[in-house]
């Protein structure tokens, strides 16, 4: 067999393949639609044809017995129902199985599939027999179908030359329009035929005979003909189709006439998408795409160490040499990483059959619900989620959903429904699986991880809902008082856990009684070149991914705010309690005798830990190379890595290191002090930002700074009439603020503090004298300010700082900064902007004009319906909390009315998506006030853009602020 032919066979195979579950999902629920039953043919057509030619005799009857039942569908204009659905299935099924049977040994396996032949034989004698119904069908069946089947009817029957225009009539209406179909038949099936004389039927099978005999017997055989028809039809399918032209005659009409009438007879033509021509696309195969990353990854090692050997160098030349290699090895690395990225929806293809099939099975209705299908992730996560996600879903539609009449007592519709969404926040995939089922009992939980000595009965009457939820995760651990075949909640959920924190993910899981289930997943985009952290412990060197890293403080041992409670470490950050593991308790080593310790804040799922270190190194990007055999079982590292200078560092696994503190009494302790902590604290407290020019203090929210830089002051560059700054690739504007506030600055040092503000993928830099503290606190505005580049005045411990308004300061500095970014469109689109809170809107606003669009602002619900009885937006983006009309009664109203029933309604609060609860159907989204990148990234999916193209999207403070002692509470 040509290996060559083979690969081509095989790659077109599971690509047409790839899609047929859904399209026979979609024929079951439209039994009607011929463009779909045609889609479905085309693909078993090809597959059959394909088989003949590669001789692979068993996938080709498989693929046979199908198309023959599919081919009496068409010419019956049949209906086809759930029984016929799961036949054809099975069908697909099966050959799918012989094609990664031959995928993976280079021969064709050697499976029966004859009692599926027989069953679909059956299925093609039942659509006989149901002839008065398939009457009626085929008269509701596409016209233009029946005009080009009444067309092409005698060149399609053209090997029946001879035989009388009534018995071909006879035999097509029948469904027996090849040679093929009919020694299947047989001479019993067709005496069958109402008005067939059996004379006739002899003749026919003895016509049948013959040119099966003929065409063994010429150079050119039936399968090339089969192929060629292939091609014919794909071309067909891929251009406007023209009205069928006579097949020219040839010196063996029957060679070349009979399968292209045929098919033509049977459907009809497909406009579709135009794909890329072979001159803008080719395949390539997945092996080459992984040694190509692999070599990307040993150029950035190299290029790591060139910038570290280059660094100290005074020859201007050969800085700049180095720089642009440099650029260009992030271009190619960043290009390279977007071939191994994949949309999520590769992976829900198959969840509607998989409902479908476990509905049948547990008489049970469930549909399924999809968002954010085009977010991207790398493919060999992809690949890792596969086994956890199915399982999940298992256990949703078998303990979850509840049945049909259950679900009637309690008021709910019939169908249950599973839905599934995905977006990307701050370099992670976050996937949502949500069931409208039972939910899960909390009691119940803590009463069986008590009886199997997971907890005790006084943790137990002590621990938080949510808390006791988590233990579904634990091996063994089960809620279903019986556990099926198809799944068990809590049996496997740690093996679900495991390989999902085995990709760098976390998982947490919701219920609520009566209204069901959410689990929360939050998994990294790749794994392949990740920035890192580089920070020493006991004098060895560790990496830690920054994208689990919050920010930075340096501690004095001896500060007043470490706790101390059942021989744990807390350091009360904020007003906040903070667990903290010593990396060098962690990992057996030794402990420094340092003045100070720096701890790195990290982000594990919803819980935040420190990791005590003696010093930060840097930041570097790393390649993640995997441990050797030895060493993979131990949860504490996730890879290891080769910096600049060479040295081999082992990278932290965030979630194993802190394992511990997660699964003992520690999150019980922080639960209960941040109860108390939040019982105090408004609700709509944010982390500022403090920094001093001159003798004053000013403060901005932390939400809208990307980074904290301390730089070299030889590093800003004129440009012009403009500073700037080389910064991560890229030359972004210097701002003094000093500068441009008409303040007196003090001397700087050897370094300047800088503040890294990103806005719609674009970086500025605005230099500071000092930062002062991080604070977390309701920012309230006492005095209002005339001056435009502040909203206020505002008191933060205790002193009265002047709040900056950051962007009236950028269009005071760079009046084109915002025009520049904006989505220029025919139409300028509209966003209805309601908000009471003036402080609010004067931080919202920029941001909103940043996408260019025209906004319209209303002050509570009451104003806004008066706008929306006048103007028509493209989107409504409200605050919940207002005087007259609220948030949530605005969205009700606007569901309402059949003029903009339509209309995307995001909500914009203090309160965390999940605390809206049942409401937030009401919204397409729900944002958290503070998070701008993630209300830009929903705006802009919202109103139909192309995803935002931006960096790193949350607020890090970088390995060098550590030098403030001050910072974020940290001092004496």
């Amino acid at each position: 067999m040509d290996e060559e032919l083979l690969a081509e066979f095989l790659t077109e195979s599971n690509e047409n393949l790839s899609s047929i579950e859904e399209e026979l999902l979609k024929l079951e629920a439209d039994p009607g639609n011929a463009e779909t039953l045609g889609a479905i043919f085309r693909v078993i057509h090809t597959v059959k044809g394909n088989c003949g030619f590669l001789g692979l005799q068993g996938l080709e009857k498989v693929a046979h017995a199908g198309e023959n039942l599919l081919g009496k569908i068409r010419s019956k204009g049949y209906h086809v129902d759930g029984d016929m659905v799961s036949l054809l299935l099975e069908n697909s099924d099966a050959i799918k199985t012989l094609i990664a049977g031959l995928e993976e040994n280079g021969v064709e396996p050697v499976l029966d599939f004859s009692d599926l032949c027989v069953r679909l034989s059956a299925a093609e004698r039942l659509i006989d027999l149901d002839g008065a119904a398939s009457s009626e069908q085929q008269e509701a069946a596409s016209d233009q179908l029946d005009s080009v089947a009444a067309e092409d009817v005698s060149d399609a029957l053209a090997w029946l030359e001879g035989l009388s225009e009534n018995a071909q009539a006879l035999l097509a209406g029948a469904g027996f329009s090849t040679p093929e179909s009919v020694l299947d038949a047989g001479f019993e099936q067709l005496r069958n035929i109402d008005g067939l004389k059996p004379a006739e039927a002899l003749k026919i099978l003895g016509l049948a005979k013959s040119r099966k005999i003929s065409k063994e017997k010429t150079a050119e055989p039936e399968s090339i003909v089969e192929v060629q028809e292939t091609v014919e039809l794909q071309e067909q399918a891929e251009s406007e189709p023209e009205p069928p032209q006579p097949v020219p005659e040839k010196s063996e009409p029957e060679e070349v006439t009979a399968p292209v009438a045929v098919q033509r007879e049977q459907e009809k033509p497909v406009k579709a998408t135009r794909k890329p021509s072979a001159e803008s696309s080719i395949r390539v195969d997945v092996a080459l795409l992984d040694e190509l990353m692999n070599q990307v990854g040993e150029l950035v090692l190299s290029r790591n160490r060139l910038l570290r050997l280059v660094g100290q160098s005074e020859q201007s030349d050969l800085v700049r040499t180095c720089r642009n290699i440099s650029q260009t090895t992030t271009l190619l690395q960043e290009k390279l990483l977007h071939t191994r990225m994949q949309p999520i929806s590769t992976l829900w293809s198959t969840v509607p059959r998989l409902l479908r099939d476990i509905g049948k099975q547990l008489g049970k209705k469930i549909n399924v619900k999809m968002d954010g299908q085009e977010t991207e992730l790398d493919r060999t996560i992809l690949a890792a989620m596969k086994d956890p996600m199915t399982h999940i879903i298992r256990n949703s539609c078998d303990h979850g959903i509840e049945l049909p009449a259950l679900r009637q007592q309690k008021g709910k519709s019939e169908e249950g429904t599973i839905s599934l969404s995905a977006r990307q926040e701050s370099g992670f995939i976050m996937i949502d699986i949500h069931d409208d089922g039972g939910g899960i009992p909390a009691d119940k939980i803590r009463n069986k991880a008590v009886s199997m000595h997971v907890i005790t009965e006084e943790q137990a009457s002590k621990m938080s809902d949510k808390a006791a939820l988590q233990l579904i995760f634990h091996a063994g651990l089960s809620t279903a008082e019986q556990v099926s075949n198809l799944s068990g909640r809590g049996v496997g959920m740690d093996v679900v856990r495991s390989e999902i924190e085995g990709v760098g993910g976390t998982v947490e899981i919701d219920s609520e009684l009566g209204s069901g289930t959410t689990l929360h997943i939050r998994i990294p985009l790749t794994l392949a070149i990740i920035p890192a952290l580089i920070v020493s412990s006991s004098e060895q060197h560790f990496a830690i991914p920054q994208m689990m890293v919050q920010e930075l403080i340096s501690i004095v041992p001896a500060s007043d705010d470490w706790e101390y409670v059942a021989g744990r470490s807390f350091y009360r950050l904020r007003g906040r309690l903070l667990p903290i593991q010593f990396l060098s308790d962690a990992l057996g080593l030794q402990a420094s005798d340092g003045e100070k310790c720096t701890v790195v804040v990290i982000n594990v799922g919803e819980h935040q830990f420190g990791i005590g270190v003696d010093g930060i190194l840097g930041a570097e990007e790393i390649v993640v190379k995997p441990l050797g055999l030895h060493f993979q079982h131990l949860d504490l590292y996730g890879g290891c890595s080769i910096l600049g200078d060479g040295m081999v560092v082992p990278i932290l696994d965030c979630v194993g290191l802190t394992k511990e503190l997660r699964q003992g009494h520690d999150a019980e302790i922080i639960k209960a002090d941040r109860e108390d902590v939040t019982a105090a604290a408004s609700e709509d407290s944010q982390y500022i930002l403090v920094f001093s020019l001159g003798d004053k203090w000013y403060a901005i929210p932390m939400a809208l700074v990307e980074r904290i830089e301390e730089i070299l002051p030889d590093s800003i560059e004129a440009s012009g009439r403009r500073e700037v700054l080389q910064y991560r690739d890229q030359v972004i504007p210097v701002l003094r603020l000093a500068e441009l506030l008409d303040v007196e600055p003090i001397e700087q040092g050897e370094i300047e503090p800088c503040l890294i503000i990103a806005d719609q993928g674009r970086r500025l830099c605005i230099q500071v004298d000092e930062i002062v503290d991080i604070v977390q606190q309701k920012l309230e505005i006492h005095l209002d300010s005339s001056e435009d580049c502040f909203l206020g005045t505002a008191v933060i411990d205790g002193r009265s700082t002047e709040v900056i308004d950051i962007f009236e300061v950028i269009k005071k500095a760079i009046p084109n900064w915002f025009n520049s970014s904006g989505d220029r469109r025919k139409r300028q689109q509209r966003i209805l902007y309601v908000e009471d809170a003036i402080f609010y809107r004067n931080l919202v606003l920029p941001a909103l004009e940043g996408l260019g669009c025209e906004i319209l602002l209303a002050r509570n619900g009451l104003e806004a319906q008066e706008i929306l009885s006048h103007h028509k937006p493209d989107l409504i983006l409200t605050d919940l909390e207002m005087p007259e009309v609220n948030g949530f009664e605005l969205a009700e109203w606007v569901r309402t009315q059949p003029a903009i029933a339509s209309l995307p309604v995001v909500s914009l609060s203090s309160l965390e998506p999940s605390d809206i609860g049942a409401r937030s159907e009401l919204f397409q989204a729900c944002v958290k006030k503070f998070e701008r990148e993630v209300l830009l990234d929903e705006l802009t999916r919202l109103l139909g853009r192309k995803p935002r193209d931006k960096g790193v999207a949350k607020a890090v403070i970088d390995a060098e602020v550590v030098n403030h002692d001050a910072i974020a509470g940290g001092g004496e």
